[in-house]
């Protein structure tokens, strides 16, 4: 049974941008995601082409990748910037407290208890821990809100509880 860390913090617009937006690079906007989708698309071109190409169907398909691409892009640009400005807990002061059952987090007004069995996945780079719920938006911890020694406890806490990457 590990002692709990408690932790503060204020993310501003920024912070939250560039971590939600890392979130997006490495779980929607992948690589392998765009390989899919366009070889799903051109599979589906190819087959009007070859049973009977008409022109109108080409132009659909065309449609569909450009739809797919603006989504991508208002995902990455505006969804992000929209969520923290339309829901002021993202911009309040964020409480929380690790233990060995997870993560309860103090967002204005509301407190949610994140079990580690309800955690997917887990980010880390030189300015964050993202932890992702399952189906729901991840939680961003600036390490600036951490010494050294509790961004150790931190981490320590995640690889016992929950599967890193």
């Amino acid at each position: 049974m590990s002692e709990p860390l408690h932790i503060g913090f204020e993310l501003t617009e920024n912070e939250f941008l560039r971590a939600h937006r890392l979130h997006l690079r490495r779980s929607l906007l992948t690589f392998r995601n765009l390989v899919a989708l366009t070889f799903a698309l051109t599979l589906g071109a190819l087959q009007v082409a070859l049973f009977g190409s008409e022109q109108w169907a080409l132009r659909v398909f065309a449609l569909l990748w450009l739809a797919v691409l603006l989504f991508a892009a208002y995902a990455f640009l505006l969804l992000p910037l929209r969520l923290y400005r339309r829901d002021p807990r993202h911009s309040a002061r964020q409480e929380g407290v690790l233990s060995d059952e997870g993560i309860r987090l103090r967002q204005g007004t509301s407190e949610v208890l994140h079990e580690w069995s309800g955690i997917s996945r887990t980010f880390e780079n030189a300015e964050f821990f993202l932890l992702v719920p399952h189906g729901g938006l991840p939680i961003a911890v600036p390490k600036r809100a951490l010494g050294s020694v509790e961004v150790t406890r931190f981490r320590g806490f995640l690889e016992a509880d929950v599967f890193v990457p």
